[in-house]
């Protein structure tokens, strides 16, 4: 059964054979979930609500599959798992860091205080330029998703609004880390 015919199969409001075939990409998921700390359980509950966000889309018929059903519910998966996450303060941007970094052995002293600076920097921006946009830039640039999945998961009247919204957000950024940095970052 191609994924065409599981949209359709959904959409004519039969789900038992398209969501046995869904269930295929179920190990992908649970291992993702495990990567990240999660569990069986909780690998099961996200595909699950995954599920659920698929099902939803297609019976409206503002589905338009532009990639694999696979790609979709792994990226819906993975946005509920960092969203869980979010919520429960589990992840954080140095959780993949040691808790002391070992110092380098031949320290160049004038660029590792220029590196600080620059990370200070990044840190400030993203406290200041406001929710909506790190929101939007985290979903485009961190997690790959589409401008039309953007623009419908965060209520957008159309993928224009997302594109314009995008592009205020970076120039903020910019000008904030210029104004930060004194004129001296480098993009």
């Amino acid at each position: 059964m191609t994924d065409q015919q599981i949209v359709a199969e959904i959409q004519a409001g039969n789900h038992n054979e398209p969501l046995n075939r869904l269930y295929r990409h179920f190990p992908l998921i649970q291992k993702m979930v495990v990567t990240h700390g999660g569990d069986e359980e909780e690998a099961y509950d996200i595909f699950q609500d995954a599920l659920m966000v698929l099902i939803e889309k297609i019976r409206s018929n503002r589905f338009e599959l532009t990639a694999s059903l696979k790609t979709y519910l792994y990226s819906v998966c993975k946005y509920k798992l960092y969203d869980k996450n979010r919520k429960h303060k589990v992840l954080s941007y140095s959780e993949n860091l040691p808790e002391q970094a070992e110092e380098p052995q031949h320290e160049d002293s004038g660029l590792m205080a220029e590196l600080e600076r620059k990370f200070e920097v990044v840190d400030r921006v993203l406290a200041n330029l406001g929710e909506k946009c790190v929101e939007i830039l985290r979903r485009f640039y961190h997690y790959c998703e589409s401008m039309d999945y953007i623009a419908d998961q965060l209520g957008y009247a159309n993928v224009n609004t997302v594109k314009t919204q995008k592009y205020k957000c970076l120039e903020r950024a910019k000008k904030m880390a210029t104004g930060f940095f004194g004129g001296q970052m480098d993009y």
